[in-house]
């Protein structure tokens, strides 16, 4: 049986379902044998968006240059969207993308010796803004998502809800994170309550991400919850301007030294 669980969430484009192996490796090699203690869950929500993303695209691309540029925009300008409209809709896809997160904790759940287990969670661009939601949801009962009636969607005991409501989050890692460009013009800005006094969020920028963002500045209450730790992703080794605003840039922050070393790190001491 587990000791922890590991949860990724991925952001927005044009995302597999394998998306987390290269992570899963890098983490597995890196943890040896303290890997048998960790039960690692994907979240995977794209499939519910890309099909007609793709179709769409398919019709539009011999009309287009800068092919790659545009799937990515598209893509992922379309989830932001399509999630955010559908906030209030039962079935929509804003409560669809909620219940791949409670489905991958409960599978950790099931793997996990103590039934209160910490969680560690790692959320890439979008998944910062999906994660965050969820756990808003999850403190304001009644209000949005699958908290507003959790019963309707999934049957829990006691145990089983707390845990799948995240009152056990030890660790929240956001990289790339959009919230901001879904906040802007929200007053006030106040994000999700600590789950618990051990809580810590850490979250990774790159200053030259246009997608990704520093959070503390965007309000006094996210600037004493969240520890904004910028680095330099530089995505295959390119330099100066290619690297500096490029779609690949976005999506590497698992792959940068820094971040690698600080969740590795992180794992073992929750361990």
């Amino acid at each position: 049986m587990a000791k922890i669980a590991v949860i990724t969430i991925h952001g927005m484009g044009n995302i597999t379902a394998h998306y987390a192996d290269p992570l899963r490796a890098k983490l597995q090699d890196a943890l040896a044998s303290q890997w048998a203690n960790i039960s690692f869950q994907s979240v995977y929500y794209q499939n519910l968006l890309q099909p007609r993303q793709q179709d769409l695209f398919d019709r539009m691309k011999r009309h287009l240059s800068w092919i790659e540029l545009r799937e990515f925009l598209l893509f992922g300008c379309s989830d932001a969207i399509h999630l955010e409209a559908s906030r209030k809709e039962a079935d929509g896809l804003y409560v669809q993308a909620q219940l791949r997160v409670a489905e991958a904790l409960q599978r950790a759940y099931s793997e996990l010796d103590d039934k209160s287990g910490k969680v560690i969670i790692l959320a890439q661009s979008l998944g910062g803004q999906v994660i965050s939601n969820y756990l808003w949801d999850a403190q304001h009962a009644g209000t949005t998502g699958i908290w507003k009636n959790i019963d309707q969607y999934l049957k829990l005991n006691n145990l089983e809800q707390s845990f799948v409501r995240l009152n056990s989050l030890h660790r929240l890692f956001t990289t790339g994170c959009t919230i901001p460009l879904s906040v802007a013009g929200t007053e006030p800005l106040e994000p999700i309550a600590p789950p618990n006094p051990a809580f810590r969020w850490f979250n990774f920028y790159d200053a030259d991400d246009a997608l990704g963002y520093p959070l503390q500045p965007l309000s006094p209450a996210y600037e004493t919850l969240v520890e904004d730790i910028p680095v330099n992703v530089d995505p295959k080794g390119l330099a100066g301007l290619l690297s500096q605003w490029n779609p690949l840039s976005h999506t590497h922050y698992w792959e940068d030294r820094g971040v690698l070393e600080t969740v590795i790190g992180e794992i073992g001491r929750s361990l």
